[in-house]
């Protein structure tokens, strides 16, 4: 596979590849994506809303992969449904799986201990700075 062949794949993956292939990477993607929020202790509550939560069990974690990814794939079928009638539910589940990669990604970059600690440090630092301005400026 050339370069400008993967390329075509990242960009439009739904041209090219079948859908059985397609379902299998949502499919990996979806239980990658349970366990980062298993280890990372993250929540994925939504499309695109991340956030730190507090340690829990692994079912909790696909359980609210499965709510999420279940309740966007009805509201987009519905959607479709009205739209285009012919919508498929297979398909509008494999588009919302393969969705998920993205924020596997996003996940990888933000949520990692690393970044985490520099994050938590800038935020430190700034309160401090914020605090010390304020103490400046005079109350009414």
């Amino acid at each position: 596979m050339s370069s400008r062949d993967f390329m075509n794949v990242l960009i439009n993956p739904f041209e090219d590849v079948t859908s059985e292939k397609l379902l299998i990477i949502g499919a990996i993607g979806f239980f990658l994506m349970s366990v980062l929020s298993y280890f990372l202790h993250f929540i994925n509550d939504g499309i695109i809303h991340l956030h730190k939560s507090e340690p829990k069990e692994y079912w909790r974690c696909l359980l609210n992969g499965t709510i999420n990814t279940a309740g966007l794939t009805l509201c987009m079928f519905a959607y479709g449904k009205i739209v285009y009638s012919k919508t498929r539910f297979i398909d509008v589940l494999i588009a919302v799986l393969i969705a998920q990669l993205a924020l596997i990604i996003v996940v990888l970059i933000t949520m990692n201990p690393f970044t985490m600690e520099v994050s938590n440090s800038m935020v430190k630092e700034l309160e401090m700075e914020i605090s010390r301005i304020l103490r400046w400026i005079p109350e009414t």
